[in-house]
């Protein structure tokens, strides 16, 4: 069902994207004012991987995990399908290290259960965690559904930060579109209901941050919107 959903949705995209300029294509829900910094290098080989998100970068891409980081999402969860790791980097020299679970085992489906206390389904969930080592602090992430996108199969997670909970919602629908897609075209971020940061993950990428956020605050969000454009669908 799943696969049947993201064909169709890719059908209704490639027919409606195919007059459309390749950035700026995604219905934003922010009326304020954001960055814009459109990325490069995101399909490049991993193991020489550099994408570059204006001031940001983010290198040293492995498929596997950074093994000196021994933080509590590392220990809980080692045996899923796809697991990567890189580091992302600001312009003021400020660095995070990036950890991230896709398609989780079976066996450790009551691990991630009780590790984010959330209802999850097998193979539909995508987590991870931003590790800064200056502060010797992780934060974690999880999207329920990052793929299909529909009243049963509802994209929604969180990134947990100490200034709050920042909700992770899919986008469906390109500009001037009256309907919306089953699957994400990309996604919302959003403090307490603003929208402070907009991932479109179409085409090489696009990333959008709200302009008076705390440095710290614009490396997480910029670190977990890699992630989800690294992610093999």
């Amino acid at each position: 069902m799943k696969t049947h959903f993201l064909l169709l949705g890719l059908l209704s995209l490639l027919a409606l994207s195919s007059c459309k300029t390749p950035q700026h294509q995604i219905k934003r829900q922010s009326t304020t004012e954001m960055d814009v910094y459109p990325v490069e290098g995101r399909n490049s080989w991993r193991w020489k991987r550099k994408v570059t998100a204006g001031e940001f970068t983010a290198d040293t891409f492995k498929g596997g995990w950074v093994g000196s980081y021994e933080f509590p999402f590392f220990l809980n969860f080692r045996g899923s399908k796809e697991k990567f790791s890189f580091v992302q980097r600001d312009g003021q020299g400020n660095q995070a290290v990036v950890l991230a679970v896709d398609r989780f085992k079976t066996v450790e489906v009551p691990v991630v259960r009780n590790y984010f206390s959330i209802p999850i389904q097998y193979e539909q969930l995508f987590a991870g965690s931003v590790y800064l080592p200056a502060r010797n602090q992780s934060y974690d992430f999880w999207l329920n559904y990052p793929d299909a996108n529909t009243r049963i199969t509802r994209t929604e997670g969180y990134i947990l930060l100490p200034t709050g909970r920042v909700e992770i919602t899919g986008i469906q629908q390109l500009e001037g579109m009256s309907f919306k897609l089953p699957g994400n075209l990309g996604y919302n971020f959003l403090l307490n209901g603003e929208v402070i940061a907009t991932v479109d993950a179409m085409n090489k990428g696009m990333i959008y941050l709200k302009q008076d956020l705390e440095p710290e605050t614009r490396l997480i969000l910029v670190a977990v919107a890699n992630s989800l454009m690294q992610r093999t669908k």
